[in-house]
């Protein structure tokens, strides 16, 4: 046994760990066996609180393993008494991790620049930021902070791309297959990636595997399919021309899928794009534009500009070369209809683990939920059982049922739209509270006796938090269901196919899921709003004149 050398390997463990060792990866399969017999004789009495942290936890061939006696403050192991069951389940997940070959190596990142016409540079003073991992709170690696000046440079390249460069002029099918390239690289490199994302927002791995970076690589495939309908086209009515240079944000939530949903209909377009990430969460997206250039992706074509949101959002908006701002939304209200014919108990297993799991970081996250009053009480206490009984911990381990919060000021925030809720007459029936003394892990939070006009039911917020509002009627859940102005979508538990649709009718929400029963499949899209089309926005409409040079 040695002392661990990297600081991640020590930092990845709760503060008041009393010793940490290390062991050569030949041994796992030998600790493995014996940690399996020692889990079905050794007689030990956990805490009541589970640990919120996985008791092994694998970084670059290594195992940790803190000691049995902790610190019951922390709700952890307290004392050695009676009954193996509760600590050993954990250690035999331990066990069959070391005896299998699902060891986690994390990468290391070397995509830390802005990235701008075509390769990576130095901010222009010189500036950086930490990338903080969040289940300890330390820094991952120092990444490029761009000024003013920075994104100026950038959007000049991006210009510059548009106006003089190949990609605006080249055949919309030639751009898809370059886009399918891009593709290709993600889905090569998705492994790399999805831990990536882990390390740097606190996502679940299994999420990140088996959701984001999978859809990242559907967005681009789609849009270079479709993009040759609304690319160069033919002089005459109706034919279109990209917009120019598109600035793109995206928020500290799902940053991969969401850079991808942002940058592949405007790159389909023909257009330039300048992306600014979250400073929370940019490493992903800064490997994805390494990729791009791999794939063909011509310089100047698609930049990443990390940094202040502040100084990077205002310097995109008031440039004069930027010819589109586009950004995606962290978080909204989205209603969850919990009416009084429905499967209680799968509605409230769905609905947690869609804003638990997730910390409410999904465009649509269901983090309001009225139920009607026949079936509230049973709803209320099926979830709050559900938060309760939330693992904790580490996001690569896939037991995992919640990871950290990807910074401090969302744990902040999260804890402080609790806070505001009781203080307005809500009643906290489920957690709320910091979880470990590292990282920023918060326990799943339920709040119940909430009121469509209070602050909590109405304004956006990220993190595990649902809001319960009890509804007497059909027609009152519409009335409150209704109230947040910027609802994107909304889910009706229900048996009946013709009350789903009585609300998918009343609410305002793009799209609106009827959840499973006897008439209706899971996920049944039975309202679907009507906008632009992702390429629309990012095309124009020629004039008529057919000598008109389109990308000049």
């Amino acid at each position: 046994f040695t002392k661990p050398r990297h600081p991640l390997l020590a930092s990845s463990l709760p503060a008041d760990t009393n010793h940490t060792h290390t062991m050569r990866a030949a041994s796992f399969p030998t600790l493995g066996r014996a940690l399996c017999a020692l889990s079905k004789t050794a007689i030990v009495t956990p805490s009541v609180v589970p640990h919120p942290y996985p008791i092994h936890h694998v970084l670059k061939g290594t195992f940790h393993a803190p000691t049995i006696r902790q610190s019951s403050a922390c709700g952890r192991v307290a004392a050695v008494e009676t009954d193996a069951a509760a600590l050993f389940s954990p250690l035999q997940r331990c066990a069959q991790a070391m005896t299998s070959d699902a060891m986690v190596t994390l990468p290391t990142p070397t995509a830390t620049g802005l990235f701008v016409d075509g390769g990576f540079v130095d901010a222009a003073e010189g500036d950086t930021f930490d990338a903080v991992d969040p289940r300890t709170g330390l820094p991952i690696c120092a990444v490029a902070k761009a000024s003013a000046a920075d994104v100026g440079y950038a959007v000049r390249s991006a210009h510059r791309a548009f106006r003089s460069g190949p990609w605006a002029r080249m055949p919309a099918t030639e751009r898809g297959r370059i886009l399918r390239r891009f593709a290709d690289e993600i889905e090569l490199h998705a492994e790399e990636l999805a831990q990536l994302e882990t390390l740097d927002s606190g996502m679940l791995l299994s999420r990140a595997r088996g959701a984001d970076v999978p859809l990242s690589v559907e967005l681009l495939r789609s849009f270079s399919a479709t993009g040759w309908a609304h690319g160069r086209g033919a002089c005459g009515e109706g034919a279109t021309r990209p917009v120019g240079v598109v600035a793109a944000v995206t928020p500290s939530s799902r940053p991969l899928m969401l850079a991808m949903w942002e940058a592949a209909p405007a790159l389909a377009a023909g257009n330039s794009v300048v992306l600014h990430p979250s400073m929370a969460t940019s490493l992903s997206t800064l490997h994805a534009a390494e990729l791009a250039a791999r794939a063909g992706v011509p310089p100047g074509v698609f930049n990443v500009v990390p940094g202040s949101n502040c100084t990077v959002t205002a310097a995109l908006g008031s440039h004069p070369l930027v010819d589109r701002l586009t950004y995606a939304s962290l978080a909204v209200k989205s209603a969850v209809i919990v009416c009084s014919d429905a499967d209680v108990e799968q509605a409230a297993e769905q609905t947690s683990r869609a804003v638990f799991g997730t910390h409410g970081h999904f465009c649509a996250a269901d983090s309001r939920v009225f139920v009607h009053a026949a079936v509230h009480d049973h709803f209320v206490a099926s979830v709050s059982v559900l938060a309760a009984r939330a693992h904790i911990g580490c996001p690569f381990d896939a037991s995992t049922d919640q990871g950290p919060l990807c910074s401090g000021a969302e744990l902040r925030a999260a804890q402080q739209h609790v806070r505001a809720g009781v203080a307005e007459g809500a009643r906290l029936v489920a957690g709320g509270d910091p979880v470990g003394s590292r990282g920023y892990f918060m326990q799943p939070a339920v709040l119940d006796s909430v009121h469509g006009h209070m602050a909590v039911a109405l304004n956006e917020a990220c993190g595990p938090v649902l809001s319960v509002v009890k509804c007497r009627s059909d027609a009152e859940i519409r009335v409150h269901a209704s109230a947040p102005r910027y609802t994107l979508a909304a889910g009706v538990w229900t048996r009946s196919a013709a009350r789903a649709s009585e609300f998918a009718r009343a609410l305002p929400g793009g799209s609106v899921w009827a959840k499973p029963s006897a008439d209706l499949p899971l996920g049944c899209d039975i309202k679907t709003g009507r906008a632009n089309t992702a390429l629309e926005q990012f095309t124009m409409v020629l004039p008529t004149r057919p000598e008109v040079p389109y990308g000049l």
